[in-house]
């Protein structure tokens, strides 16, 4: 009887040993699969700060690339800006120029209407045909007054031969103090055709003022020639 209860006591000792034993490892696996639990869930938030970790550096890397980019852009306005400056200030050089410009043209317009009006007052003066006229005829009256004072020296004087002589002789003055009056416009008339002729010259004629600047050319070449031959016949009228 002491063994049958021996050996229920062994065995529902050995069954309350396995029980415990079992129920332990089942603890244990349950430990375990809650600690492997909160092991993948640490593994997945690695893996998402990782992830996060990855976009913020790119995140960042993308920030430092803009930045350049920024300051390539600001480098570029400033740049602009300068030129932009530089422009505008031209701009207001190349407006005063136009300004200073547009006054000589105006000044060298007017200075073309005189110079137009010498030209034609130019060729109103005695042309080559009359101051030889003119020397021709005073040649004749020179001649008559000679030929009269010869013939008073010779014959004696009269009346009609004294009147005809002073007659003579104030025909001589008066040409001369006309060839005298054309002398002088002549002269006034050279000196205003210089001056315009320098004119010209310092505002650099082109096209037609060029055309007008060979007209005051000629017309001052022609009138050169009329004021030296008038000097002749003042000084043949003067008697020289």
């Amino acid at each position: 009887m002491f063994k049958n209860l021996a050996t229920v006591f062994f065995f529902f000792s050995t069954l309350l040993l396995a029980i415990i034993l079992v129920s332990g490892h089942f603890a244990e696996n349950k430990k375990l699969s809650a600690v492997q639990m909160k092991l993948d869930t640490a593994l997945l938030e690695n893996e998402s700060l990782k992830s996060s970790l990855e976009a913020e550096k790119a995140q960042r890397a993308e920030l430092e690339e803009s930045k350049k980019e920024l300051a390539l852009l600001v480098e570029r306005v400033k740049a602009e800006q300068a030129r932009v400056s530089v422009a505008q200030k031209k701009l207001t050089e190349t407006q005063a120029v136009s300004v200073a410009m547009a006054s000589q043209i105006s000044q060298l317009k007017n200075e073309l209407v005189r110079c137009q009006e010498l030209v034609k007052q130019a060729s109103l003066a005695p042309s080559r045909q009359e101051v030889d006229k003119l020397s021709n005829e005073n040649a004749e009256l020179r001649k008559s007054v000679e030929a009269l004072q010869d013939q008073l020296k010779e014959g004696g004087s009269d009346a009609s031969s004294a009147a005809a002589l002073a007659a003579l002789k104030r025909e001589n003055e008066n040409m001369r103090k006309q060839l005298t009056v054309i002398f002088a416009n002549t002269g006034k008339l050279i000196d205003e055709l210089d001056a315009a002729k320098k004119a010209l010259k310092e505002g650099g004629p082109t096209g037609a003022d060029a055309d007008l600047k060979q007209q005051l050319d000629k017309a001052l070449a022609d009138i050169r020639l009329k004021d030296h031959q008038i000097a002749e016949l003042k000084d043949k009228l003067a008697g020289r």
